[in-house]
């Protein structure tokens, strides 16, 4: 038995989670902040309407309600956006 099969299987890569790339560099765990920053963002700014998300007249949202978001709820959103 090799030790590749005894790994995690990868998990599949959100596209709009990933819509800018990484840049290498070794930064890791700031890369994953920066990730989960952008994809908010992409959340409240373009999808909140789609995913059914209650905002307000300012443009809040509950955490709570972001929070209870899942992986297939944010990837399943038939992507129109172009990326920049």
């Amino acid at each position: 038995m090799s030790l590749h099969s005894l790994k995690d299987p990868p998990v599949p890569v959100c596209p709009i989670a990933s819509a800018h790339g990484g840049g290498g560099g070794g930064s890791g765990g700031k890369d994953k902040i920066d990730a989960l920053g952008r994809l908010m963002t992409r959340i409240l700014r373009h999808m909140a309407s789609e995913l059914n998300m209650s905002m307000r007249s300012d443009g809040f949202v509950k955490l709570s309600d972001l929070l209870q978001l899942s992986y297939e709820d944010i990837c399943s959103y038939p992507f129109k956006i172009a990326y920049v």
